[in-house]
């Protein structure tokens, strides 16, 4: 029988308001100081838990440690996530997205290709304008990616190929290890809390609030082909 991936979706919904919305203390890091973009997440979460939507996201790329169970830290990762009913109903079609714009970055031959300035143009020329800037970060910034302080992208907009369909964002989030089923990344689609028009944070939904089927739409979504760090 065919996912029903927005019944899914609004059964974590109601789940989480039910919860009264409790996720419990994000725990600060060391290694995310004040200057860091994800420690906005500190100051934000009132108005996040009071004004956030909850949606699909599709990870892209996470640190390499959030598929290990040790060390047990708290790690950053890029996922893509849209606030649209579309894509509520279609949530794979973010990996569609995913799969195109790890393309554009020439991620695995990066470091060849800068090196010469033809064939960086003839990159460039190849990807469409508003995924260039982007598409370039993450093919130029992989290694400093692995670090914690430095300056991330947060809610970058995609501009749909499509006009029929909406937008979607690339963004930076911390993955806190008890949101996620056995506290480690195991797939690639799960749901996040976010307000991408008002606020620069997104958080992942504790996984006590998810359904027997939203662990298993998020288990089984670990396609292969992506670029991890």
């Amino acid at each position: 029988m065919p996912v029903n991936y927005k019944k899914e979706l609004e059964k974590v919904r109601m789940n989480f308001m039910n919860g009264n919305k409790e996720i419990g203390k994000i725990p600060k890091s060391n290694r995310v100081p004040p200057t860091d973009e994800l420690f906005k997440i500190y100051d934000e979460l009132p108005a996040l838990l009071e004004t956030g939507e909850i949606h699909y996201a599709f990870l892209f790329r996470a640190n390499a440690n959030l598929y290990k169970s040790f060390p047990p830290f708290n790690y950053p990762a890029h996922p893509l996530f849209s606030v649209s009913e579309y894509y509520d109903e279609n949530p794979l079609e973010l990996y569609e997205i995913a799969k195109r714009l790890y393309q554009f970055s020439d991620y695995d031959n990066a470091p060849e290709s800068l090196q010469d300035p033809e064939m960086l143009q003839e990159m460039l020329d190849s990807i469409p304008e508003n995924l260039r800037e982007l598409a370039y970060f993450i093919a130029t910034d992989a290694e400093r990616f692995l670090t914690d302080d430095y300056e991330r992208p947060m809610n970058i907009r995609l501009t749909a190929d499509d006009p029929n369909k909406p937008d979607v964002f690339y963004t930076t989030i911390m993955v806190y290890r008890k949101h996620i089923p056995r506290r480690k990344m195991l797939g690639t689609l799960f749901p996040v809390l976010t307000k991408p028009t008002s606020l620069q944070s997104t958080i992942i939904i504790p996984c006590k609030y998810w359904t027997r089927e939203m662990v298993d739409i998020y288990t089984k979504s670990f396609y292969p082909g992506q670029c991890y760090d």
